[in-house]
């Protein structure tokens, strides 16, 4: 199955070397991850430390690029109206 993260702070990186370790019982990968510094895309799986290129300029289009089948959001969010992580979610449900 293929994962999109949104998000890659230490929280994101223990779900990445977590999901490495049992590869042989999940058959997981990590096919994109984005935050506001860079994203990062590899159809074949990420490496734990991915070489992160300049952002999407959107989490739309991440995802469009990503082609997961499920996004994980890790991201940072505000409180009081949880942006910009309830914005991402939205996003991932408009495209199935």
């Amino acid at each position: 199955m293929k994962l999109a993260l949104v998000g890659y702070g230490n929280v994101a990186r223990a779900f990445a070397r977590l999901i490495e370790k049992k590869r042989a019982a999940y058959p997981f990968r990590i096919v994109g991850a984005h935050t506001r510094h860079g994203t990062a895309y590899d159809e074949h799986g990420l490496p734990l430390e991915p070489t992160f290129g300049p952002p999407a300029a959107s989490v739309e289009e991440f995802l469009d690029h990503a082609r997961a089948e499920v996004m994980i959001e890790l991201s940072v969010m505000n409180p009081l109206d949880g942006q910009p992580a309830l914005g991402h979610i939205h996003a991932a449900f408009a495209r199935g």
